[in-house]
């Protein structure tokens, strides 16, 4: 597929941007490999965006904080009734989701961190809590709706179905001045496909005001997404832009023997501004 752009194709730290159009927003791009036979995300870091006009609009927005003085909110696995039924399939508690929130919280120590674990995490205590931080970290189940992209939900911990899903919809309404959220859940990157992008739940925290969003394509491995987040923020928060940081957790995960299949690490993509 790539081999016609041959000698086009970049090399090096600055990203390829792509605006992808309706179905190709479903394509894991860094899985393609170039005319050489590697792996397209392997030879350049990758950026998505709706449009050039929001590029250039969250690339030049404002940075609310210095890297080193970022605040970072962490929720993770939250607790909510076994018998819910979630349009006709049952969630289960993501253990893996507990051990990575934890584990990335730990990577910014003390006050400029906040941990949500369990029972914490319900919306009216995290809708508040959103316009404070710098970065937003899901560790939890997402559901994406291509036909309702507005009640496509992360969720959170509750009592009842409608009380655990943070909805694309209430996402838009929270207004937030993040450089990144990670929604690290199967399927946050999905929605109603359309010429100006994906509805659903990366195009909401954009709309709200986040600067980028990390999204997944697909329903994700516990395990393995422990270690590709973890070498993903080692790399953003030693000071490498965001799309390359997750060319260098790509390239973590793909030096693992186990992990080294794409449906292990291509399923995130980065939206929005890679500064």
């Amino acid at each position: 597929l790539l081999g016609p752009l041959g000698e086009h194709l970049p090399r090096g730290r600055r990203p390829l941007v792509i605006v992808p159009h309706r179905s190709l927003w479903s394509l894991p791009f860094g899985a393609l490999r170039d005319g050489e036979g590697s792996w397209l995300g392997s030879r350049v870091p990758l950026l998505l965006t709706p449009s050039l006009e929001i590029l250039a609009r969250k690339r030049n927005s404002p940075q609310r904080r210095a890297l080193s003085q970022r605040k970072l909110l962490v929720i993770g696995n939250p607790t909510f009734p076994s018998d819910l039924d979630f349009d006709g399939s049952r969630l289960l508690p993501l253990p893996g989701a507990a051990k990575e929130a934890a584990s990335i919280a730990r990577l910014i120590p003390g006050a400029r961190t906040k941990l949500m674990l369990s029972e914490m995490p319900v919306i009216e205590a995290v809708r508040p809590l959103l316009a404070e931080y710098d970065i937003l970290h899901f560790a939890t189940h997402g559901v994406a709706y291509a036909d309702r992209p507005k009640e496509s939900f992360l969720l959170l911990a509750g009592q009842d179905e409608r009380a655990v899903r943070f909805t694309a919809e209430q996402i838009v309404d929270t207004r937030m001045s993040v450089d990144l959220a990670v929604l690290s859940a199967c399927e946050t990157g999905l929605g109603q496909t359309t010429g100006d992008g994906v509805l659903g739940l990366g195009r909401a925290f954009i709309a709200a005001g986040a600067r980028s969003v990390l999204v997944s394509l697909w329903p994700i491995d516990d395990s393995a997404t422990v270690e590709f987040m973890l070498a993903f923020y080692r790399a953003y928060l030693s000071g490498e832009h965001k799309a390359l940081a997750l060319q260098h957790a790509t390239a973590a995960l793909r030096a693992r023997p186990q992990y080294d299949h794409p449906r292990y690490w291509a399923a995130f993509s980065l939206i929005g501004a890679e500064n």
